[in-house]
């Protein structure tokens, strides 16, 4: 009696394991046709006029204004309201085990910028850094579509003398030789923040914050900040019309 509760126990231990490793390869497939579909369409032309591009997120996704193009089918710069770059562990977290609460969310935000970028309502600032850091990925096919994505960034800052000698400065208040390089880049290419789900880097920006000409934050915080101040200014604008 008691070998067969125990074999009925092992048994069903051993489905939810199952379970739980098919649940989990679903959720990292989904994450990578939505990444796959962003790049494809952001290797694409284009268009004169931007399509409406679906949203990525039913829990996390928010509009802003729709871009404006020019007769060209080109990007209009001032019509970009951020300036935005992400560091390799951000372009990662979509292709991570998407076991973890934090980590699904961090990737969900990841994409969400991405539609951002893909509808040029936020400018994507890359760097050669941020190719050199993608081209030391140890699998080859993540390593691949990692490249194929940081591609498409919109403008690209390349490694000078300039950039080396502020990376070199960052390294000696504390921060690690790619960090610096990132935040090096980031700030040649007059970015507004710097994306990265790095604790320990995050915990080096914030200590030396009055340093930097750049802020360095998590996207998913950041995106739950615009969040609460769209709700706060909704809001606001909705009892100040009840009262008219």
């Amino acid at each position: 009696m008691h070998i067969i509760y125990i074999y009925q126990i092992s048994f069903t231990t051993t489905k939810l394991l199952n379970a739980k490793a098919n649940i989990k390869i679903m959720f990292t497939d989904k994450l990578l046709l939505k990444i796959n579909n962003i790049t494809r369409r952001l290797t694409q032309r284009v268009p004169a006029v931007a399509p409406p591009c679906e949203p990525l997120s039913s829990t996390l996704y928010f509009s802003t204004m729709r871009e404006k193009f020019d007769g060209k089918g080109e990007r209009d710069e001032k019509s970009c309201s951020m300036k935005i770059y992400l560091d390799a562990c951000c372009l990662n977290r979509p292709f991570d085990e998407q076991n973890q609460q934090r980590i699904h969310l961090e990737a969900e935000s990841i994409l969400i910028i991405l539609n951002h970028f893909y509808n040029h309502e936020w400018e994507w600032i890359g760097s050669e850094a941020l190719e050199i850091e993608l081209e030391n990925t140890p699998n080859i096919e993540k390593r691949d579509s990692l490249l194929k994505l940081a591609a498409c960034v919109h403008k690209l800052i390349e490694i000078r003398d300039r950039e080396l000698d502020r990376a070199k400065r960052l390294e000696e208040i504390g921060f690690k030789p790619f960090d610096a390089m990132h935040i090096s880049c980031a700030e040649s290419g007059k970015a507004d923040i710097l994306f990265t789900t790095d604790d320990k880097f995050l915990k080096t920006a914030l200590k030396m914050n009055d340093k930097l000409n750049v802020r360095v934050a998590n996207p998913l915080l950041w995106l739950t900040e615009i969040l609460l101040n769209e709700n706060r200014t909704d809001k606001s604008v909705s009892d100040s019309s009840d009262r008219y």
